[in-house]
């Protein structure tokens, strides 16, 4: 099950604006068909870090390929945080402290997201201390890779 199935009753619990409600359900039209398939995010994703980034056929700059694996290492996070809290609080219930931990792990996992996509908007670096040094030292090995193989 993946995060966005296990959020989707605390974001249903919010007062959000009918405007925000709207685009959560076009979302998740959207999202179901995409689950309808198994695994064809996963599919996708693999498929775009293959073709593009490790053969290299678009010769992507530094900024995309450490953007790209910056939202891997976030798409892994989320899921994680997301099976937790599955696994874990859902089971406790409705009551005032589960409820909590599922409002603090949904909001500590989008925050990060909203973060580096904004930050690439403005063609910026998002600087998050551990993921960040992760994708670079990850497209830097790959360019390490690419120049001892030439």
């Amino acid at each position: 099950m993946k995060c966005s199935e296990n959020f989707e009753q605390l974001l249903f619990t919010l007062n959000l604006p009918s405007l925000v409600n709207k685009l959560i359900f076009k979302m998740l039209k959207i999202k179901t068909v995409i689950s309808s398939i198994p695994n064809l995010m996963d599919v996708i994703m693999l498929t775009i870090n293959k073709l593009f980034l490790v053969e290299n056929r678009l010769n992507p700059s530094h900024f995309i390929r450490f953007n790209f694996t910056q939202g891997n290492i976030l798409y892994m996070y989320v899921n994680l945080l997301g099976l937790f809290y599955i696994d874990f609080i859902t089971p406790l219930g409705d009551s005032l402290i589960p409820t909590f931990v599922g409002y603090t792990l949904m909001f500590s996992s989008m925050a990060p997201l909203f973060y580096c996509m904004i930050c690439s908007l403005l063609g910026k670096y998002s600087q998050l201390p551990i993921v960040s040094q992760a994708a670079e030292m990850t497209v830097n090995s790959r360019r390490l890779a690419r120049k001892l193989s030439q």
